[in-house]
Order: C-alpha cells, then structure tokens, then sequence
C-alpha cells in the first residue's frame, strides 16, 4: 500500500505518544505510522488496543540506541518524518541513575540524528519534505520563580538534575544537526502533562493514589515549587499542528491553562514570539544581467519572525436544572520579512523588507476611466477603453510598469484575528449548542495574481471564462456610457492587457462573522424510551451556515482568492432523530 507519508514516532507506547500515535492514525489515514517503543516500564502497548489493526499502523520493538536498527528502519519504512518522545523522563529515576538518563535521552537522540541524516541526505531530493520534530521539557530552563513568571523561548537553559541536563543535551545535538548539515528539525519545550494512561509513579497520579491509601504526600523543599501543566490531549494536537505548520525555527514552547472557582472561570493565554532563520528562497531576477548567471538559484538567506497570542475564556455553571456553557477564543498573529534577497535598484515602497509576508502585490486602482480624452491625459498600461480601471503612477514617469508602479494593495488572505464563541446549555432533557466564528484584518483578492504566481482572469475581469457563467449582479452593475456610476468595469469577454485585474478595485476586506452551526434537542425521559423498549430517543434541528455578516457580497468569505468556480458554503438544515438500542 502506497502511504503519503511515513511517520516513525518513536516512545509511541508511552503516556505522551500513545496519545500522538492515535491522533495521528485516526486523523491521516493516508500516512503510514510507525510507532517504535522498547516497552520499558512506562511502555505498553494496551494504550493502543484501539488502533492496533488499523492499516496504516506498524509496532516495531526497538532501543533508539541501536544505530543500525535505527538505520535499518529509516531505510525500510522510507521514513520522512520523526516525532521523537522516546526518553527516560523521571526525576527521581535519574538520580539514581543517571547513566541510564545519559545513554537514552542523548546517545538515542544521536542515533536517531545519524540514521535520519544518513538516509536522507542520499536521496535525490536530499532534505526536502523531511522533518525531524524533537519533544523536549521545559525543565531543561531550571526552576520558576514564586513570582509569577514564566519560561519564554528565549529563557537560558539551567538544567538542575540528570534528566533534565540529559534531555538539554538532546536538545543541543537537534539543533546542532540544524546548523551543521541543514536538517529540518523543530524542538518543542512543553511543561508537565497529564491526563490518560499516565504512569502511577507521576505526581497527579501519584498523588491521587496516595490521597485515596492514606499515605504521605512527597513534597520537595519548602513546598514552593511551581508546577505548570498540560492535558496531555492539548499537546498531542499541538504536535500534530506543529509537526505540519511549523517552521525549522529555534524552539516553540507549549503553555498552560488555569480554571478557577469551580469552572466559573477559565482561561488559556499563549503569548508567543518566533524568529525563522535560513529559509530557502529564489535569487532569480533579482541581479542585473550584467552578473551573469552562474550563481546559487536558490539559497538559505531570508529570515521572518512571528508574533501574537491566543486568548481562550469559558464559563460553565449550574443552576439548578440548568446547565450552560460559554467558550470564547480569539488569537491574533502577525510576521514580518526581516531580510530577504532582494535587487539593490527597487524602490523603498517597493521592499518587502520589513513588511507582512503573504501581501497583495499589484497597481492602485484610481476609479474608472470615463472617456477617450481622459484616457489621452493618463498613464496607461496597455489598451485601454472608458470603463476600464485607471491605475494610479506611482513614480509619476508618465507610464504603468511591472517595476515601478506594483506596490502592496492589500493584506495577506491568511487572517491575522480569528475568533469564535460557543455556547451549549441543556435543561430537562432539552440541549442546545451554537458556533459562532469569524476572522479580520485580512483582504481576499477577487481576481489577478495567485498565491502560485500565476496572473488570471476570473468571471470578473472576463465574463463567460473558462465556460464558466457570469453573474446578473455583475452584468447589472458594469459600466456602460449610461451607467457610468458603476460598481464594476466595462465587460467584454475578450482578454485585456489594461492591467486593471491585478489592481485593488479587486480586493476586499475578507471580515467576516458567521453562524457555523445551531442545533436543539430533547431527549425522551428513560422511562418512556424503555418503555418502548430503547435505550435512549432523541430528536433534534439542526443548522448550518445559516447567517453571515460580511464585506463580500454574493461571496464566500471562506473562499480561497482569486478563484475559478469555487463551490460555496451551503446553508443547510437538518432534522433527525438518534435512537439507540
């Protein structure tokens, strides 16, 4: 069976990867896992009952230490991808030991950097579309404060024990191999975990056996320690968001959330700040001809940096027979370009230096042309009739052109805010849940460039393209010596080299506010359904998309930009009733 992917994630028997594994094998059928454990104390293979005779799923027995098993592996299984979680991870085991620490935690790591290099870097396509994704601690920075503060990706490493100074090794060797050979490779740092399948000797769970037994609970110090922790399920999606979108970048670290007053209140805040080094990016065209061409096509050289956070508040409360729930999330992101190759001879608002990554590129639209003798009088940037678009010269030379009139016109269609709220209740056998979401600061370009490079036409700019059809809105709104107030410009359906398609008449603030989904339902008391002789009855409306608050009329806001026969979004509704036996 040929696989998309081959994923080998190592320790995958383990509290943490039992977790990855199966998120990983439910959610991309198409990828081949390859789940290797030495099935040590902490492994065991009952954490995966469930997806063990799944076909995209392999269990290989193996120590990460054995380089030519590893070796043997990497070539086998054509491995693509690591999600590396095999390591010895207990404190007070690694006082004791700390050999133990040493051999797993460091020796494996670089045995599994050698394998991966090694196989890799003999293929043709060498480290394209590889990945090596290396699951760290916070530990590795020492001990917080009692002050309120917090690790940051930028905090010194002051590990204070054998298995933090082991993994802090480990995270050296990942990075080292980023630096030395060019492998792609991302550590993460989250803090301590919990949830399902954890080992007993862990402090929650520890703690909890110990509460129920009567025994003594094992504090260290003073008791001041601070402790941050993570659901183990929060972090295996973070691997799974991190391993696909991440950046080969220095290190990305994996906060906490706090509830209070009995679930009154919740909140999750993620601040984060990442630098992206050495990215590949073409040279071509950016050096006069003069130069020749006898230089690198492509070259590790630009850098970005990413910035934002993630701001999640819920509620939750009882009264009585009355049970709801409020979830509200918003995060906001933004990057910049921080060196890119770019020609000495462009512009200064030309640069993209020092802006957004992903922006609109094209000419300022200055209004529509409205006659002949106008259009004699204006810079031009090919044929031109009343009822095209005017562009606006920017260096005022008298003429449009590629060089020197293209300047940012709009936001990348990536959105910088996204938001939702979501609000469930239930009430004498009545419940309900509705999803709120929507983004902004964001632009959608109608038609012109691709985010691929490619210049098109859409319906807009060529009516009736691609035997596509050509809506009555448009027809009714386009500029006609009568009409000459227009919303849109002339329409023609031959192609046109005026240059007004890849102008910003096209873009549009892409905000929007939508209601995803809407569904009530009540469910038949028990003893009326066993009566009947089921276990339970439920009948429920349900809705989707029903309403959106947007700038893009007739549009999807969801849609991809300048695109050709985008299917919609439909409004649906629904009706139906769960019956179990």
């Amino acid at each position: 069976m040929n696989f998309a992917r081959n994923i080998l994630i190592t320790g995958g028997a383990g509290f943490i990867g039992s977790h990855v594994v199966r998120l990983f094998v439910n959610k991309y059928p198409e990828y081949h896992i390859i789940n290797l454990d030495k099935l040590t104390y902490a492994g065991n293979l009952a954490n995966l009952k469930d997806v063990e005779d799944q076909p995209n799923y392999t269990f290989v027995k193996a120590d990460i230490c054995d380089f030519d098993k590893m070796l043997e592996l990497f070539k086998q299984y054509h491995i693509d991808g690591v999600i590396h979680l095999a390591a010895e991870s207990h404190v007070d085991r690694s006082i004791r030991d700390p050999f133990a620490f040493a051999h797993t935690n460091v020796i494996g790591t670089l045995s599994l950097l050698q394998a991966a290099r090694l196989t890799w870097e003999y293929l043709p396509e060498c480290y394209e579309g590889k990945r090596f994704y290396h699951i760290s601690t916070d530990e590795v920075y020492g001990a917080l404060e009692f002050d309120g503060t917090f690790f940051t990706e930028e905090t010194k490493y002051q590990p204070h024990s054998p298995y933090s100074a082991s993994k802090a090794g480990s995270d050296h060797f990942v990075r080292a191999f980023h630096d030395t050979y060019g492998m792609p490779t991302i550590v993460t740092n989250c803090s301590n975990n919990y949830g399902p399948y954890q080992f007993p000797e862990k402090l929650i769970p520890l703690f909890i056996n110990n509460i129920r037994q009567g025994k003594p609970l094992p504090v260290y110090g003073k008791g001041e320690n601070v402790r941050n922790w993570l659901y183990v399920v929060d972090h295996a999606r973070a691997i799974d968001l991190i391993f696909h979108n991440g950046k080969t970048t220095d290190t990305y670290n994996i906060g906490i959330e706090s509830s209070m007053w009995n679930g009154l209140l919740g909140v999750e805040l993620d601040v984060f700040y990442m630098k992206t080094t050495r990215s590949l990016e073409s040279q071509s065209a950016n050096f006069p001809p003069s130069l020749g061409s006898y230089y690198p096509t492509y070259i590790n050289y630009g850098s970005h940096d990413n910035r934002g956070f993630e701001l999640v508040l819920s509620h939750n409360n009882q009264i009585r027979d009355f049970t709801y729930r409020v979830r509200g999330n918003l995060s906001w992101a933004r990057n910049k370009v921080l060196k890119m190759t770019e020609d000495a001879n462009v512009p200064d608002y030309k640069r993209a230096t020092g802006g957004p990554m992903g922006r609109y590129w094209g000419f300022v639209a200055d209004g529509l042309f409205q006659s002949e003798e106008e259009i004699a009088h204006s810079a031009v940037f090919g044929p031109t009739l009343p009822g095209d678009i005017k562009l606006k010269d920017i260096n005022g030379d008298g003429k449009i052109t590629w060089d020197q009139d293209m300047v940012p016109i709009g936001r990348s269609n990536t959105p910088e805010m996204m938001f939702g709220l979501n609000l469930g209740a239930e009430w004498k056998g009545f419940d309900f849940n509705m999803l709120l979401q929507g983004a902004a600061l964001f632009d959608v370009n109608l038609c012109g460039l691709y985010s691929s490079g490619i210049r098109d036409d859409t319906f807009y700019t060529r009516p009736f393209y691609a035997d596509g059809n050509t809506p009555y809105y448009l027809v009714e709104g386009a500029w006609r010596p009568d009409h000459t107030d227009a919303k849109y410009p002339r329409l023609g359906i031959d192609s046109r080299s005026n240059g007004g398609k890849f102008s910003s008449w096209w873009v549009v603030d892409g905000s929007y506010v939508r209601l995803k989904s809407i569904q009530l339902g009540y469910t038949i008391p028990k003893k009326w359904s066993k009566k009947a002789g089921f276990e339970r009855i439920r009948a429920y409306v349900a809705g989707g998309n029903l309403f959106t608050l947007s700038n893009l009329e007739h549009m999807d806001p969801e849609m991809p930009s300048v695109n050709q026969g985008y299917y919609p979004q439909q409004r649906t509704y629904e009706f139906g009733l769960n019956v179990t036996f």
